[in-house]
């Protein structure tokens, strides 16, 4: 794991990234994606691509659909940014988000806009009384977090 802030990203950086190791972003700061549009990241919605296909299937089949789904989204063989992914975090998805990402990094460049928290070496998503709630400890993965 490896903590940057967004002052030292510069296109070098994103385009000599180590395979499997993406970068969360943490923050708002526009410099970050100032960075990454001019460093060619394709910007990648999950939600609503996502939602349009899970429709096709009646509700109780939809998450054995979601990862043959998300294969076909994220299908790109150029760097990613992801964005508005939420709905990856619903419990019946049984999704490891972040090693989703991890993985993805293996074949290409990966960053991520994360919808939550990064604090204690750890990064949550929602509130913890909430059923979409997650919590991963970044000790466990390959990242580098920008904050």
């Amino acid at each position: 794991m490896e903590i940057l802030k967004p002052s030292a990203l510069n296109s070098a950086m994103l385009t000599n990234v180590q395979s499997g190791t993406p970068l969360i972003v943490c923050t708002d700061a526009p410099r970050v994606e100032r960075v990454l549009n001019n460093t060619g990241y394709q910007d990648v919605r999950i939600n609503q691509e996502l939602a349009n296909r899970l429709l096709f299937y009646a509700k109780d089949e939809r998450p054995s659909h979601v990862e043959e789904a998300l294969k076909d989204i994220l299908n790109y063989h150029v760097p990613i940014y992801i964005s508005a992914f939420e709905m990856l975090f619903d419990p019946r998805y049984e999704i490891d988000v972040l090693k989703l990402f991890c993985d993805k990094a293996r074949i290409v460049n990966v960053a991520v806009k994360w919808p939550g928290k990064y604090a204690d070496e750890k990064l949550t998503y929602a509130d913890p009384e909430d059923p979409d709630y997650h919590e991963f400890d970044c000790r466990a993965y390959q990242v580098r977090i920008v904050q």
